[in-house]
């Protein structure tokens, strides 16, 4: 169902949509449910700024760690006192701090790309039903939704 297919008769109170007669009422209830959707979305934006900074912290915390004990043991190898036996083990120990400092390193980067994409598809969704809702004003207030409001919906891809 398209916005541009709402026209409310004024004097009747009820819009044609398709070729079905929709009451006033029904439209304000539907309006309703669009509102209560872009209140979870502008929730969702919440959760995900603060799933983000709370992931940020717990990145950051790890890449501490493996940068602590990278190195204290590049210490423990420089210090020389070590057989040959514990030098290849904490060789191999470094080896492996590394790939595990360099994998924080991505996580975050990807975790953070990640959260970016989210808040696109959010916002882009609030947008529409922002414009829904506006186009609901118009057909419960005026009969039908302005020519710009259907240019406006019609080009933005939402039917």
């Amino acid at each position: 169902m398209g916005v541009s297919a709402v026209k409310l008769s004024s004097s009747s109170k009820t819009a044609n949509v398709g070729k079905q007669q929709v009451s006033a009422s029904e439209l304000r209830e539907e309006k309703a449910t669009l509102e209560k959707l872009y209140k979870q979305l502008k929730k969702q934006v919440v959760g995900l700024t603060k799933q983000d900074t709370q992931l940020k912290a717990k990145n950051q915390q790890n890449r501490q760690d493996a940068e602590k004990h990278l190195e204290h043991d590049r210490e423990e190898l420089r210090s020389g006192h070590l057989s040959a036996y514990e030098a290849a083990v904490l060789a191999n120990q470094t080896q492996w701090e590394e790939r595990e400092l360099k994998y924080w390193s991505k996580d975050r980067e990807f975790s953070h790309r990640s959260y970016h994409a989210n808040l696109k598809v959010t916002h882009g969704l609030m947008s529409h039903v922002k414009d829904l809702l506006g186009a609901y004003d118009e057909a419960i207030e005026k009969g039908k939704p302005s020519k710009k409001t259907e240019e406006l919906l019609g080009q933005g891809g939402i039917y």
